[in-house]
């Protein structure tokens, strides 16, 4: 088919680029018939098995009080994996990392950092982190203010100094099961527009465009988002070359 394809771009001669598009044409239908017997020998669910994760979720303790993070790390130190930040600075470059953390509990009230002639408040580490991952402030301030304050830099939840462990532990189970639906309803989203661009460009039903990219990512032992996502790039950067191609065509037709 590329054979086919590219001395087409490049002849003139309408008769004969008429006489490649039937052959290709056909050369198409050929191959979405073969591609769709291909389709019918796959499970309907190709899912890949892989061993069940026991990692704990990271959470990121921005508090630059020693006791108070004492008494977070006998709350919370069970059942999840603690990360330290005892200024802002620190906070921001551990959720910059390659595995960051899933959750933060964020002091509003942060002291300097050693080495920074600024501090970031907890509202500003608020702000900076908005939309990366779902905070939770824990502070001793009660004021209305604040609460309104934290919500419009970002916070998901808002506790008071000194946190009863079951209030803690519930509001931070109620934010983690609240960012992993968003976090599916994304993954739909994306899984469902690939899904939609397979339909469109090689003419298959939704089951067997959903069959694909299932038995795609379970060969490749990769997620089905993941695959989902290359599709979606893939179509993004064909589109932007054939409008490069059509700005090359009306430039060429501008100069004859």
């Amino acid at each position: 088919m590329k054979g086919i394809c590219l001395p087409l771009s490049r002849n003139p001669d309408f008769a004969q680029q008429q006489a490649g598009i039937d052959a290709l044409e056909s050369q198409f239908e050929e191959t979405r018939t073969a591609f769709l017997e291909f389709l019918r020998t796959l499970p309907i669910e190709a899912e890949c098995s892989f061993p069940a994760t026991t990692t704990q979720r990271r959470v990121l303790l921005v508090e630059d009080n020693p006791p108070a993070r004492e008494l977070l790390h006998f709350a919370l130190g069970d059942d999840y994996q603690l990360l330290d930040a005892d200024h802002g600075h620190a906070a921001l470059a551990l959720c910059a990392e390659d595995s960051p953390p899933d959750v933060a509990i964020v002091d509003l009230n942060l002291g300097y950092a050693p080495s920074q002639d600024v501090a970031f408040s907890g509202l500003e580490v608020l702000r900076r982190l908005r939309g990366t991952l779902p905070m939770i402030v824990l502070t001793v301030d009660r004021s209305r203010h604040s609460i309104q304050a934290a919500a419009q830099a970002g916070a998901w939840a808002y506790l008071v100094k000194p946190p009863d462990p079951d209030t803690l532990r519930a509001t931070l189970e109620a934010v983690l099961a609240r960012a992993a639906e968003a976090d599916y309803r994304a993954t739909q989203r994306t899984i469902d527009r690939a899904i939609g661009i397979l339909m469109g460009t090689l003419h298959l039903s939704d089951e067997e465009a959903r069959r694909l990219i299932k038995h795609y990512a379970a060969v490749r032992r990769r997620k089905a988002v993941e695959v989902a996502e290359q599709i979606i790039q893939a179509q993004e950067f064909q589109n932007r070359l054939a409008q490069a191609a059509r700005q090359l065509r009306m430039l060429d037709l501008s100069e004859t």
